[in-house]
């Protein structure tokens, strides 16, 4: 239903709470999908306004470095660059993180979690996908689990095997 809102995630960064889910506003202030806000007023950051994905979009999953703010869910562009289910914003722009050493991996399904490793050198991404590639674009098959390098996007070698984790019968 496309009527109501969801909010799905929140992380703290540099005094702000980004907030990620499925909406079209913030407090009246036009944010689809990520937004930033005052945790003391609620007030919406003017300067932090990606566009995530369409309407149809989510932010599912978020966590925050001092450098980064990185997002997971079901979406494929933020601000009209191609990010298939992950992206790496600027914690005090909201800007995507492009250029030649951009932190772009991807996954082919939804995201649903996202977690740092223990030094922080690390993402991991843990979602309903089959496949991930790092910023190098080449999928790699990853069943629910996905490691990569928090600075690079580079994805790690590391995978678990695919049968770990089966369905589980709905009832």
């Amino acid at each position: 239903d496309m009527t109501k809102t969801y909010v799905y995630a929140l992380a703290e960064v540099n005094g702000k709470i980004w907030v990620g889910g499925r909406f079209g506003a913030v407090n009246g202030v036009v944010r689809r999908n990520l937004a930033a806000v005052s945790p003391g007023t609620g007030a919406v950051d003017p300067t932090i306004d990606p566009l995530v994905g369409t309407e149809a979009s989510i932010v599912r999953a978020m966590i925050a470095s001092g450098t980064k703010v990185y997002v997971g869910g079901a979406f494929g562009t933020v601000d009209g660059i191609g990010r298939r289910n992950l992206a790496a914003l600027d914690p005090l722009t909201g800007n995507v993180d492009v250029g030649p050493t951009a932190w772009k991996p991807k996954v082919d399904k939804i995201v649903w979690s996202l977690a740092f490793s223990c030094d922080g050198s690390e993402v991991f991404a843990g979602g309903k996908f089959e496949n991930a590639a790092g910023s190098d674009g080449i999928f790699r098959a990853r069943k629910s689990i996905a490691r990569f390098d928090a600075t690079s996007g580079s994805l790690h070698r590391w995978a678990i095997p695919a049968s770990t984790f089966e369905g589980v019968a709905e009832g």
